[in-house]
């Protein structure tokens, strides 16, 4: 059949002829569906469409019937005023955005409606760097990556991806870079990730954005409100193409947004690289996708149409009332750098919120809710900018990244209401400060019973530490107003965040530490290291978790709430006992100590831990407490002198396991616990304190020696 053909009279066809052409092309979109492109093209495109052109309409909602990025609820039930208030903000400003939307609002569009109506206000960010994203939001947790910041081989990684703060502009181009033929995904994955590292090239971009499963037209009628498309680019003859190859082809590929100017740089250098490049459309400000088919022959398409014509499902979304829960707690997480919490002091510095790289403060957090879904993300995006401001950042010059998991099967009412929840607090904290969202990828997880979200946040400046720093300084408690809901005062908050923030400019912070969700104890134990606070505010000690504070110490008596005064810390000797795994003999043997390191998934500072290790010449092998990764742990423990628990780990608990870890201990190896408590069931050598020097030295010294049993007499 020519997929050049034009259907005759098709904004006239009645419901039977169309339920005809349905058969006689093979189409699967509803009826109803093709009642209303009929209407379209007859009122609004006023010509016949291609027969290509219903193929790709036809691909393209068939495409996104499973997408999550199509739940739209159409029921939402909440008892909480301040959730109903945000949520019909959303819908007014998602009213400004679109006048001409006909649907309810999904998912997928609520994650980016505070951001498009921040830039459609004017709002640009000038800072171009970039973001440290966690590879645990994506489908690839465990890619190995020699160019990675963390360790090689682990399950905690972290990968650059370059975005910037400023809207499709008209004239930009687009370019396709994809895998050559025979190339695996994760290769070209990898070569690209790299590339996109480089300063020059970070320079030249504008966006990078991946391509779904629904294929180019998504992410084209999301990333720009109008494209001039260039279908023979598509030919390796230079031959036209049908329309579908934008629906069915190049899935996992990436598009990356460039200037005119910059084009050829991006060219070349992905060229250098072996990867597959060209441009393949341009930006225009007409509203419509133009397919260009020669230099003759093109026909256009309603961009406003396109986004219509997707597949919704309608769900129920009904909202927990919140009134009187507290948020739950959230993470801080060490983004990259020397800073681990399983090595005390003397070793490196205690966790730290913030990290500096190349001159770019860089903060993180994640939760995952299990009560307050509203409060907890918007406590947990709230987190890093706080912290950024309490190191001296203007809030609104801060970017923000934020990552959304939800549960592969999420469309029950009450797993809705949860999704929404998350997307509406994480709404609120955008549109109140004025800091849009870079990305919001929102993606299924098997194995998770909850939302997840996790939030970075970055800006140019210098870290200051997070644990105390000299004896007799002072200890301050700084809050801001919090509303008799349990949510921030947005008015007095922004008033808070540039009185945090000059205090930090002006040398008076010396440390920092952010609270949410935690007492002020808390914060103390983990500011803790060399040094540490004596109380003096007795009403400390009786106090609850706190919504949202900052410890801050400094030289100088400020006018804020002292809670102690800075002392040296008292850390008492730590040892282990003798690993005799090295007097045993093995089948086969290794060069250097074998270590094995189980930590929770998203624990970015087990990766620092094992990248510290390997640099002391050992041999690490990091999982997670998965159950799915219970067998390769239990096969790594069986070799290995030593098995590192981190934090709230606990090792999986299969009969397989038992053995492997019975064997370890039987053999001379050590269980040792870096956790605040030790797990009973596993007679762990427990270290609450982490590694010192001295356990550092024992366990990266204690190499296999070969036995003095002689082995060549069995060999051939």
């Amino acid at each position: 059949m020519n997929y050049q053909g034009v259907v005759r009279n098709f904004g006239q066809y009645t419901q039977q002829q169309l339920e005809q052409m349905k058969t006689d092309l093979g189409l699967t979109v509803s009826l109803d569906t093709l009642l209303f492109c009929a209407t379209h093209y007859r009122v609004y495109e006023r010509r016949d469409p291609y027969i290509d052109e219903l193929r790709m309409i036809d691909a393209l909602s068939q495409a996104l019937e499973t997408d999550v990025n199509a739940l739209t609820p159409t029921e939402f039930l909440t008892n909480d005023s301040f959730v109903a208030e945000t949520y019909a903000d959303l819908l007014h400003k998602r009213k400004f955005l679109t006048p001409n939307a006909t649907y309810p609002c999904t998912l997928a569009e609520a994650t980016k409606i505070a951001p498009a109506y921040i830039f459609r206000a004017g709002k640009q960010s000038a800072l171009r760097c970039a973001s440290y994203l966690p590879e645990t939001v994506s489908e690839n947790t465990a890619r190995v990556d020699t160019d990675c910041v963390c360790a090689p081989n682990s399950a905690f990684r972290l990968r650059l991806l370059p975005f910037s703060g400023d809207a499709p502009a008209v004239g930009d181009l687009l370019i396709l870079t994809s895998p050559q033929n025979g190339q695996p995904q994760t290769a070209f994955e990898r070569v690209l990730e790299t590339l996109l590292r480089k300063d020059t090239l970070q320079a030249a971009l504008r966006g990078v954005y991946t391509v779904r499963k629904s294929g180019l037209m998504r992410e084209l009628t999301e990333i720009t409100n109008s494209a001039w498309i260039d279908l023979t680019r598509f030919s390796p003859l230079g031959l036209s193409m049908p329309m579908t190859v934008l629906t069915d082809q190049y899935g996992g590929s990436r598009i990356l947004r460039v200037s005119s100017k910059a084009a050829a740089t991006v060219l070349n250098a992905c060229s250098t690289a072996g990867l597959q490049a060209f441009v393949f459309a341009a930006v225009t400000a007409n509203g419509k996708m133009t397919f260009s088919r020669d230099a003759k022959n093109h026909f256009s398409i309603s961009t406003q149409f396109l986004r219509m014509i997707f597949h919704y499902q309608s769900v129920s979304a009904k909202l927990a009332d919140e009134r009187q829960l507290s948020a739950d707690p959230i993470s801080h997480r060490t983004v990259v750098g020397a800073n681990c919490a399983y090595l005390s002091t003397g070793n490196a510095q205690n966790a730290s919120e913030v990290s500096a790289v190349n001159g770019v403060l860089c903060a993180a957090s994640s939760a995952v809710p299990t009560r307050a879904f509203f409060k907890t993300a918007l406590y947990t995006t709230l987190a890093p900018i706080v912290t950024l401001a309490a190191h001296g950042a203007d809030y609104t010059a801060e970017i923000l990244t934020l990552g959304l998991e939800i549960p592969e099967k999420h469309t029950n009412p009450h797993a809705v209401g949860e999704i929404m929840s998350t997307i509406l607090g994480a709404y609120r904290v955008q549109a109140e400060l004025g800091i849009a969202a870079q990305a919001t990828p929102i993606r299924t997880a098997p194995d998770r019973s909850h939302p997840s979200l996790s939030a970075f946040a970055l800006t140019n400046g210098v870290a200051k530490p997070s644990t105390l720093t000299a004896e007799d300084n002072a200890v301050y408690l700084l809050m801001p107003q919090i509303c008799a809901n349990g949510l921030p005062d947005f008015d007095a908050l922004r008033k808070w965040l540039e009185a945090l923030s000059n205090l930090s400019r002006q040398g008076v912070i010396c440390s920092c530490r952010t609270l949410v969700g935690e007492a002020v104890t808390d914060g103390i134990c983990k500011m803790s290291g060399t040094y540490t606070c004596r109380i003096t505010d007795t009403a400390i000690a009786s106090e609850e978790k706190l919504p949202l504070a900052v410890l801050i110490e400094s030289k100088q008596d400020l006018p804020f709430r002292r809670v102690g005064t800075v002392k040296k810390a008292e850390i008492p000797p730590e040892d282990i006992p003798p690993c005799f795994a090295h007097q045993h003999a093995s089948l086969i043997w290794s060069e250097a100590p074998e270590v094995v390191i189980v930590a929770s998934k998203h624990d970015s500072d087990a990766a620092v831990l094992a990248s510290v290790l390997e640099r002391r010449g050992c041999t690490v092998h990091s999982f997670s407490d998965r159950e799915d990764e219970s067998d390769p742990l239990s096969r790594a423990i069986l070799g290995a002198q030593y098995c590192l628990i981190c934090g709230s780990a606990r090792l999986p608990q299969s009969s397989k396991m038992k053995f492997a870890i019975s064997t370890m201990k039987r053999a001379g190896g050590l269980l040792l616990s870096l956790g605040e408590k030790g797990d009973p069931s596993d007679s762990s050598v427990c270290l609450p304190n982490g590694l010192t020097e001295e356990i550092l030295q024992k366990i990266c010294s204690s190499k296999n020696q070969k036995s003095s049993c002689n082995f060549k007499k069995y060999m051939i």
